[in-house]
């Protein structure tokens, strides 16, 4: 991943490059390749009325919308713009839309210009609005000629009924049966009806006449008439006060008069206040007027109560004989009746008729579409939908995308092994060091020292070999620098041994290093393997970015050994020398390369 992220970061100018260029291109294509769409409306409504009494109505609105994109009326809009496009073509580029809740449809066409929308738009409802115009004149015909036929049928058919009852009624006499009967009937029902009438009248006088005799039964015969009351000191207080107040007008309260005229009216309201009742002086008696009132309405109540139920009979009689009448009429009439309901609904039914015929035959003069244009199309100023701007932002996307693929596909470069790591995962074994060497020849003296320390610090010999021919020098030069610097090193520790300190330091120090010779040039398969089997450890240079990471994954199968190998990667590039130097289990390859090559062996791929 950071290799491909410093690739990344290597390929920015071009990045930016590519992004600048994809954002010009997509300018230049949004406006001159990409087209843009117009929409124009037309406004329909639909007249349900039309619909009415022939089935759902929805589902009548949605065969009218679908006949909107019939071949015929796309080849008449077509022909009426002289438009050079396909039947199919036509049909995407119009929409109709409607409402379940309104009777408003809309018609909608896309062009990709306004006016062109605009044009298309009209003639499409044009086309369509003469379309549903031949198509409603063609089923007025078809309705003429179906109706034209039921009226010949019906008035054939009730020329026969009329014939028939005709006949009938000379033959057995009988001149206007139905409304004689009909007169008969409602004669006898209001006969009966008076008789209902009489009857609840009956009963309401004699309700009437219980209650009197109720009245007349709590009465006496007598009553007193009048009767007068004579109280004499009452009289005398009353003029004694009238007089008292004659005098309160003349004289004062003091006046002695006035104070007798008060004594005496106290003295004459203390005796009528003790006086007990008042003595009847005169009464008159005589008959009482209530009882003899009930007498009255009781006599009037019965006669009518016996009037009554004499109409009550007589009612009744009546409606018995009119009864009778209609039996009788009915026996002969029968027949009579029947024939006249048959003709009386061939009559309807031929009049029905007639009426549906006379309204098609004034409706094919100028039938009707069951829609009117509510609003023609105009030429929208804007457009709906345009790919430009889309266009115009994936320009740049798509040129960075596209150069940002180059970008890794030219560092990965046919997964060839660029790093520590990598080399690490594909060759199976741990990656001792990494230099730029030999493309930097100043690094080989870093290297020489960094694998001299590890090698004075393991034991056994070490054979160094090449992965390819390329290899092949750099394992020589490499090897010759690794031996004089280990004589170099024997020399200074051999002249330090004079002295018993130098002795116990060099018991104590580590170990001289073991021998590293480069495998010979030209050695066959088998050779090389057994030269590999010999040595305690095997160093293998790869160049970076010289092999693929399949080739690698064969080393151990290549060299007949699955332990004790390492990796020394050259050649690294200047962007890649930050990356780690080291991958997998070093220091347990140094001490014991077998260990270290078996945990390394049970990572996963």
């Amino acid at each position: 991943m950071r290799r491909l992220l410093g690739a990344l970061r290597r390929g920015a100018p071009l990045l930016a490059a590519s992004a600048l260029l994809g954002a010009v291109a997509g300018v230049v294509v949004a406006r001159t390749a990409v087209p843009r769409e117009y929409e124009a409306r037309v406004l329909l409504q639909w007249d349900r009325g039309a619909a009415r009494g022939r089935g759902d109505e929805a589902r009548e609105l949605q065969t009218l919308l679908d006949s909107v994109a019939l071949p015929e009326s796309l080849e008449s809009a077509r022909a009426r713009l002289h438009l050079a496009t396909t039947l199919e073509a036509l049909g995407r580029r119009v929409q109709i839309d409607s409402s379940g809740e309104s009777n408003v449809v809309t018609l909608k066409a896309t062009a990709e210009d306004g006016e062109a929308a605009a044009r298309l738009a009209d003639a499409v409802a044009a086309a369509f609005l003469e379309h549903r115009v031949r198509v409603e004149r063609q089923r007025l015909l078809e309705q003429i000629e179906r109706l034209s036929a039921g009226v010949e049928a019906a008035r054939e058919a009730v020329a026969r009924t009329r014939g028939a009852y005709d006949a009938f009624c000379a033959e057995h006499g009988v001149v206007g049966l139905p409304v004689e009967a009909q007169a008969a009937i409602e004669h006898a029902a209001r006969l009966r009806s008076e008789a209902d009438m009489a009857l609840a009248e009956a009963e309401a006088e004699l309700a009437a006449e219980e209650a009197l005799r109720r009245v007349t039964r709590s009465e006496r015969r007598t009553a007193v008439l009048q009767e007068t009351e004579v109280l004499p000191d009452g009289r005398k207080l009353a003029e004694a006060k009238a007089e008292l107040a004659a005098l309160g007008a003349q004289l004062s309260g003091d006046h002695p008069r006035v104070q007798a005229l008060e004594a005496q009216i106290e003295a004459l309201g203390r005796r009528v206040a003790e006086a007990p009742r008042a003595a009847a002086a005169e009464r008159v008696v005589g008959q009482n007027p209530r009882w003899e009132a009930a007498q009255q309405d009781l006599t009037r109540a019965s006669a009518r109560r016996e009037a009554a139920r004499r109409r009550q009979h007589l009612y009744l009689e009546l409606a018995d004989r009119a009864d009778a009448a209609i039996v009788e009429r009915t026996r002969i009439g029968g027949e009579a009746s029947a024939r006249l309901a048959s003709l009386r609904a061939g009559e309807e039914h031929l009049a029905d008729l007639e009426g549906q015929l006379a309204g098609a035959n004034a409706a094919i003069l100028s039938p009707s579409s069951g829609f009117r244009v509510l609003a023609p199309a105009k030429a929208p100023a804007l457009p709906s939908r345009s790919r430009r701007a889309a266009v115009a932002l994936a320009g740049p996307a798509l040129g960075l995308a596209l150069a940002a693929l180059f970008v890794l596909l030219r560092a990965i470069r046919g997964l060839r092994v660029l790093t520590g790591r990598e080399l690490a995962f594909w060759g199976r074994a741990p990656v001792v060091a990494s230099s730029p060497w030999p493309r930097d020849e100043r690094a080989l003296e870093d290297l020489v020292a960094d694998l001299d320390l590890s090698l004075r610090r393991s034991s056994g010999a070490t054979l160094v070999l090449g992965f390819g021919e390329a290899e092949a020098d750099p394992v020589d030069l490499l090897v010759s620098r690794l031996s004089a610097q280990q004589r170099r090193v024997r020399g200074r520790e051999g002249s330090a041994r004079s002295g018993r300190r130098r002795r116990a330091r060099l018991a104590t120090a580590a170990p001289l290093g073991p021998s590293v010779r480069a495998a010979p040039r030209g050695l066959t398969l088998p050779a090389l393997r057994r030269a590999v089997r010999e040595a305690s450890r095997v160093l293998v240079l790869v160049e970076s970015g010289r092999h693929r990471g399949p080739e690698l994954s064969s080393l151990e199968a290549r060299l007949g050994r699955g332990d004790g190998i390492g990796l020394v990667l050259l050649g690294l590039g200047a962007d890649l020398i930050a990356f780690p130097d080291r991958a997998g289990d070093v220091e347990g390859f140094w001490r014991s390369p077998r260990a270290a090559a078996r945990r390394w062996a049970r990572r996963p791929r």
